[in-house]
């Protein structure tokens, strides 16, 4: 026998053997929780250095269909899909609080204007951008916050180089300080 056939028959001995091994190990306790927790880390092991530049890779895409999405993309689109409701639940709140507390009264949504200076206006559209609940603020929140007209409150927005001013898929606008 040359070089080469010991080889071949010694790799289909070594092959039978694995597979046979296999077979044994499949068969005497795959369900046992400690041989999947050594599967898992042999896996691991593995492809440790896959799953470290795939996890610290922030450009992760996902896709399905014709459709995909990066994850870096994810955060701020559901922060600017999240924040608009989690806003009008916080309205909601106070406004049956105000129910609860003036029962005998109803309660009218009316528009609130002011006369107030457009610089105090600026200094409570700051306040209310600054809020910690939310990263977006709809305009009509923000108007209500100030206690000044949609119109006056979109025009300062829009001439401040700190606001970031974006329309949502529902068709509100949002803002939100560019650097937070």
């Amino acid at each position: 026998m040359d070089e080469n056939q010991v080889r071949t028959v010694v790799q289909e001995i070594l092959n039978e053997h694995s597979l046979i091994l296999w077979k044994e190990l499949t068969i005497a306790g795959l369900n046992s929780p400690v041989v999947i927790l050594i599967l898992t880390i042999v896996i691991i092991l593995m492809f440790r250095e896959k799953l470290i530049k795939t996890l610290s890779n922030r450009n992760i895409e996902i896709g399905w269909g014709d459709k995909s999405i990066k994850l870096s993309e994810l955060s701020n689109n559901l922060d600017q899909e999240i924040d608009p409701i989690k806003e009008q639940i916080e309205e909601l709140k106070q406004e049956l609080q105000f129910v609860k507390a003036q029962k005998h009264i109803e309660f009218e949504d009316k528009e609130i204007k002011s006369s107030a200076s457009n610089e105090e206006v600026k200094t409570k559209i700051y306040k209310a951008l600054a809020s910690p609940k939310f990263r977006w603020r709809s305009l009509e929140s923000i108007a209500k916050f100030v206690r000044a007209s949609c119109d006056d409150v979109l025009e300062i927005l829009e001439s401040d180089e700190k606001v970031i001013v974006e329309k949502a898929k529902n068709g509100k606008t949002l803002a939100k300080f560019k650097h937070r």
